[in-house]
């Protein structure tokens, strides 16, 4: 199932290059985009029979990707990020609690309410989850091998999403957007692609 997978995620990412290079159809180019997070998210469901937690990451990841491509809405998409991050360090964490969740639907009301006044920190709050999400699971690699993917998976979504909050920050245009967008579709993919074989290999 595994090298099926990885063919899959070749695929699209085939049909994602070729399309950007010859289709100029933005809502097109962002299903596209979509898709292979989307299969993340089935072969979670599929394989990881345990941790409901992992799976609520993978799903908000959709949420969070449907909001910024398709809606525009960088706050909003960065509160469902901070709840993606959250979910990820509970696993980590191995924690079971329910008021989390709480403060996050507040953090998402909240960003739905203010919207852009409160970027600054959602993004600030982001960054700080996923520092301690990088450094905690690099804690768990010392003890075992297979958080290293996990630990890799959150340092490439980091890298993506502070390039889109650049572009985003300082309207980049012309060859700084490209540069940043070539960041963040070459760190995303990969970022959830290790997620995913960290979840596999829990399974074994």
């Amino acid at each position: 199932m595994f090298n099926i997978y990885i063919i899959l995620q070749f695929i699209l990412f085939v049909i994602f290059v070729v399309s950007r290079i010859c289709i100029s159809n933005i809502l097109f180019m962002n299903i596209i985009n979509l898709l292979p997070i989307v299969l993340n998210f089935l072969i979670v469901i599929l394989y990881n029979k345990s941790d409901y937690r992992l799976k609520l990451a993978l799903f908000l990841t959709i949420i969070a990707d449907i909001i910024l491509m398709f809606i525009s809405n960088y706050t909003l998409g960065i509160s469902v990020f901070i709840a993606v991050q959250t979910c990820y360090q509970l696993h980590l964490r191995n924690l079971d609690k329910k008021w989390p969740y709480i403060i996050l639907a507040i953090n998402f009301t909240l960003s739905l309410i203010f919207g852009d006044k409160l970027i600054v920190l959602e993004a600030s709050i982001y960054a700080c989850l996923s520092i301690y999400n990088i450094y905690y699971s690099s804690k768990l690699t010392k003890k075992d091998k297979k958080y290293k993917y996990i630990r890799n998976g959150i340092f490439l979504l980091a890298i993506c999403d502070i390039s889109i909050l650049i572009v985003y920050l300082f309207n980049l245009t012309g060859i700084y957007k490209l540069i940043f967008d070539f960041i963040e579709h070459f760190a995303y993919i990969p970022s959830q692609i290790l997620i995913v074989i960290y979840v596999l290999k829990r399974n074994l």
